[in-house]
């Protein structure tokens, strides 16, 4: 399924490959469980999930991490191909995150150890959500500065989820040494899973949306539109002036057109997606 997820935009979500995995997954996977719930000694203890605050922290966890990667993935974008950053301003402009970050853990862990972890969940969910719909409103206007201190202030939502959904998925599982090291298992594995799903949806809806403006600017780039002509005979005549004969000058011409369309298109189908978020 991870593959199936993570190959899906490349491949087609309806490609034959795609569709196998799918069908593996759909076929296996019920098997699997039956395996599980019949054995003497399972892999995995389904039981596990009757648990309701377990489940409650893998939930959490799950669309945590489909929610954060999915905000990494575009946030990048945005910065270079909509703001114009260079690369290194735009891992400078997120990476400080990861230090309020650090400190929320810490501070979350010991909220835990004196209040109901549900309790400091909540109120991370609260401040993590709110944070993460603020990013709806990014736009061509937003100053690097206002960038810094959202996304910097982004991050102790981080720490005010991760520390009370471990502290109660491993409340949940007891003394049972083996019971919390198979939850911690289980609660990774379905973090990334979010991730993945995550990401597989973000990267699927931009990527479409990228096609639909690129082929709609392109359809502008015809022989009526004045503005367009004048700028590909210039183009022609610029790369003539540098040596190249008439058919490879236009030929150059309909590269950078083609190349700044697709920017174009990458940047309206980011600047969109965020603002049909809010």
């Amino acid at each position: 399924i991870i593959t199936a997820l993570g190959k899906g935009q490349e491949k087609g979500w309806s490609s034959d490959y795609i569709l196998s995995l799918f069908l593996v997954f759909c076929i296996f996977f019920p098997l699997f469980l039956l395996r599980e719930y019949t054995a003497k000694e399972p892999l995995i203890k389904l039981s596990i999930f009757r648990n309701r605050n377990f489940v409650l922290a893998t939930s959490v966890g799950f669309l945590w991490f489909a929610s954060t990667l999915g905000s990494f993935f575009l946030l990048p974008i945005y910065m270079v191909n909509l703001k114009g950053y260079p690369t290194l301003l735009t891992g400078m402009i997120i990476f400080p995150h990861a230090i309020p970050a650090a400190l929320a853990m810490l501070i979350g862990g010991r909220l835990c150890d004196r209040i109901n972890p549900k309790i400091v969940l909540g109120m991370g969910v609260i401040y993590f959500a709110f944070f993460s719909f603020s990013f709806s409103f990014f736009d061509l206007y937003t100053t690097r500065s206002q960038l810094f201190w959202y996304i910097t202030l982004w991050g102790p939502g981080f720490g005010f989820i991760n520390a009370p959904v471990l502290a109660i998925a491993i409340g949940a599982l007891g003394n049972d040494q083996e019971r919390v090291q198979m939850g911690t298992g289980l609660l990774t594995i379905l973090r990334l899973l979010g991730g993945c799903v995550g990401t597989s949806i973000t990267t699927t809806v931009f990527e479409r949306r990228t096609d639909y403006y690129f082929e709609a600017l392109r359809a502008k780039f015809t022989y009526t539109n004045i503005t367009a002509m004048q700028t590909f005979k210039k183009l022609v005549i610029y790369f003539q002036t540098r040596g190249s004969p008439e058919v490879l000058a236009e030929l150059k011409a309909k590269s950078v057109l083609n190349m700044h369309t697709i920017e174009k298109a990458t940047s309206y189908a980011c600047l969109l997606y965020t603002s049909d978020a809010a």
